[in-house]
């Protein structure tokens, strides 16, 4: 019945620690605001994948899975749309893609470059029925994969990612108003360069949280617990607190103009974490307020209703591994 109710809210509408165990000095104050429920596994186990509400129904693309022995990595060019409370096959893209931003509001779903398994990709499409074909935007200056977007007053950012000369902190903006807008860019984060950094609008600015530098040379990385501030308005960046610990491969979703909830978080050595978090963006004060249906990253945190997200599949540890679950977060 619960799934039934929820479903019904998609159509009229329609969080990474290891519990802090490893991270005992750290002082998160743990608050159950939260109600996580079993929603209706995906057909498909995938992360790095696109979501968001395209037409009041909600919609995933792309990522990848692995084959049952975890020696195959399969790249994904599918989408899939949740109708009639049951995931159903929808449009297919001329190739996989996987590692994308995206960001979605009231007129689709934006995904932007991403990988196809050997290249780095730079077309730029926007999702507005479900079941067609999704039409092309400009595509990015430079193909980038592994950065992350989100949407302000119908302007598209994309921030930082993997480019092919490297990692950048580079920052592009694009006019969504018209279809024959074109990417413009912005000041770059005036921190390190990084992927899978958690990326919101929130009230009118942009946040930037966390993330990490992965770099061939480099055997180990660095993961990342510093935050920014965007102002579109006047294009400058503020240097906001630390986290109190860092992160990546993590999904936000703002909750009001002070609020962003943030899920599905990786951190040192890959561990993953089934913590949601509720960051107050004024004080940048942290609450641990519940628990994912299972750990894991890189996946996406889509809101559906008012007080209602739901945390789509990913990827529960770094065992080449993906899972389908899907967990429905409700805030008290």
């Amino acid at each position: 019945m619960q799934h039934k109710n929820l479903n019904l809210a998609l159509i009229a509408l329609t969080m990474i620690l290891t519990s802090c165990s490893t991270l005992k000095s750290i002082k998160i104050e743990a608050t159950e605001s939260m109600l996580c429920s079993e929603g209706v596994p995906l057909s498909i186990p995938r992360a790095g994948h696109a979501g968001g509400i395209v037409d009041n129904k909600l919609i995933i693309v792309g990522g990848n899975n692995w084959s049952a022995d975890r020696k195959t990595k399969n790249w994904l060019g599918n989408t899939s749309v949740f109708d009639g409370n049951s995931w159903q096959n929808g449009f297919v893209l001329p190739s996989p893609v996987a590692d994308m931003m995206y960001a979605s509001d009231k007129t689709g779903l934006y995904v932007c470059g991403g990988l196809d398994g050997v290249n780095k990709l730079s077309p730029t499409y926007l999702f507005k029925l479900p079941y067609e074909a999704p039409i092309e935007l400009a595509p990015l200056p430079i193909a980038t994969d592994s950065g992350a977007a989100t949407l302000l007053n119908g302007v598209l950012y994309v921030v930082c990612g993997a480019t092919p000369t490297g990692l950048t902190n580079k920052v592009w903006r694009l006019d969504t108003s018209s279809q024959k807008g074109i990417w413009k860019e912005c000041s770059p984060l005036p921190g390190q360069a990084r992927v899978f950094p958690a990326v919101v609008a929130c009230g009118k600015t942009i946040y930037v949280l966390g993330g990490v530098i992965l770099q061939k040379e480099q055997p180990t990385m660095t993961v990342l617990q510093d935050t920014y501030r965007y102002n579109p308005a006047i294009d400058t960046w503020e240097k906001r607190p630390d986290l109190p610990c860092g992160g990546y491969a993590w999904s936000p979703s703002a909750v009001d103009d002070t609020h962003i909830l943030l899920a599905g978080r990786a951190s040192e050595n890959s561990a993953v974490s089934d913590a949601v978090w509720l960051i107050d963006l004024n004080t940048m004060s942290v609450r641990n307020i519940g628990k994912l249906q299972i750990r894991s990253c890189a996946a996406p945190l889509v809101q559906v209703s008012p007080k209602t997200w739901w945390y789509l599949g990913g990827e529960p540890d770094a065992n080449r591994s993906r899972t389908p679950r899907v967990s429905i977060i409700v805030l008290k």
